[in-house]
C-alpha cells in the first residue's frame, strides 16, 4: 500500500534534448574545425543523435578506428 501510495505522488520530469537546429550547428562547427580530434567528436556526435550505434557499442570504439572522408558533392 505504502508503494502505490508513494508513486501516485511522483511527478515526472522531461530529460533535456538537444533540437535538430543545435546538432546541425554544432556538426557543422565541429566539420568546418582543423582539429581531427573535433571531427571525431563530430561523427560520435552524429552516430550517438541519430541512434546509428548502440551506446555499448560506442563505448567499444577506438581512436583509431574513426576515419573523416570528406567527399566534394
Amino acid at each position: 500500500m505504502y508503494l502505490k501510495n508513494a508513486t501516485s505522488k511522483y511527478v515526472a520530469t522531461k530529460s533535456k534534448t538537444f533540437n535538430p537546429v543545435e546538432i546541425d550547428t554544432f556538426l557543422t562547427d565541429c566539420m568546418s574545425s582543423e582539429e581531427q580530434e573535433l571531427h571525431h567528436m563530430g561523427v560520435t556526435i552524429a552516430l550517438m543523435y541519430y541512434g546509428l550505434v548502440r551506446v555499448s557499442d560506442l563505448l567499444k570504439l577506438e581512436h583509431e578506428d574513426v576515419q573523416v572522408r570528406l567527399v566534394d558533392v
